[in-house]
């Protein structure tokens, strides 16, 4: 039985197609998608891959960290914090040449009570194979101390020379840096930057290590369209624009309904997203999380 063709039986001509028509259809098509789906369409940044380490603490505390390296000296294990912002090391840690401070003292508070001073200066920074395009605000901590509210808070339990960042107090414990991924205020005019918020295509995903698995996890930065594959919004708490004027989110709280649509997890309960604490690390075990400076949106994936 002849179910196609003229009338002769004879098989149309494809040539009647030219094959630019099929170039444009298969653009609008793409172009479609992409607009269904904006995390689709990945930069030209180059893509790269940096291992996060799992810690245990000699309380039994985890923590999780990667290198970086400043201003083109020795690599530096800093703490991942997706609950902060921006990059602070530990003065000793660093060669003044390494860094050029740009301007006088500042103070940087932590839930714990912890309190982070030192000036902000430039530097470029590198992690794994990702690189600032320039210099970019980091924090030199040169004192380590506690809020008044809070005088026993982890800086209090060791000596300063024996101090180390995310360590709970405990002597030599701990790390030289923290970096902080949290998109509030993080490429914001006058703070220590992400240095993933202000390079390349300002994308990141973070795979922590599951419990009872692999020590290491992995930070992909500048991600490819097969990263983002499988990945879906989350609601996110709104807060008023910045001084900088670019809308503000509060990316360590999310639904803790992530899976269902975005009207329905506005109503949900919120639960932390946050790798240096024991509550926020749940949802990183039960999901990857890309973070989005550019759009200002987290995504998740589960795992």
């Amino acid at each position: 039985m002849k179910t196609w063709g003229d009338k002769a039986g004879r098989r149309p001509d494809c040539k009647a197609w030219p094959p630019y028509v099929l170039v444009i259809a298969l653009f609008a098509i793409f172009t479609c998608l992409l607009r269904a789906h904006p995390l689709l369409a990945a930069g030209s940044a180059p893509r790269v891959e940096v291992p996060i380490v799992r810690h245990i603490l000699s309380n039994g505390d985890i923590r999780f960290s990667v290198s970086v390296r400043v201003g083109g000296g020795p690599l530096i294990e800093a703490m991942l914090d997706t609950g902060s912002f921006g990059l602070r090391v530990l003065a000793r840690a660093m060669a003044p040449s390494q860094y050029e401070v740009a301007s006088g003292g500042r103070a940087f508070g932590f839930g714990s009570g912890l309190v982070l001073q030192g000036p902000l200066a430039k530097a470029v920074v590198s992690i794994g194979g990702m690189t600032t395009d320039g210099p970019i605000s980091i924090q030199v901590v040169q004192v380590v101390n506690c809020r008044a509210s809070k005088p026993n808070c982890p800086a209090s339990r060791s000596p300063p020379d024996a101090y180390r960042i995310g360590g709970d107090g405990l002597p030599h414990e701990g790390f030289d840096a923290i970096l902080g991924l949290a998109m509030l205020r993080s490429d914001g005019p006058g703070f220590a930057a992400n240095p993933l918020a202000v390079s390349g295509s300002r994308r990141w995903i973070v795979s922590l290590p599951r419990p009872g698995g692999s020590s290491q996890g992995r930070l992909v930065v500048n991600p490819g369209t097969a990263d983002l594959v499988g990945f879906h919004k989350v609601w996110l708490r709104p807060k008023p624009a910045g001084a900088e004027g670019k809308p503000q989110v509060v990316g360590t709280e999310i639904a803790n309904c992530p899976d269902k649509p975005l009207e329905v997890q506005a109503s949900c309960p919120t639960m932390t997203l946050v790798s240096g604490s024991w509550d926020g690390i749940w949802a990183f075990n039960s999901y990857d999380v890309l973070f989005d400076a550019e759009s200002r949106e987290i995504w998740v994936r589960s795992r």
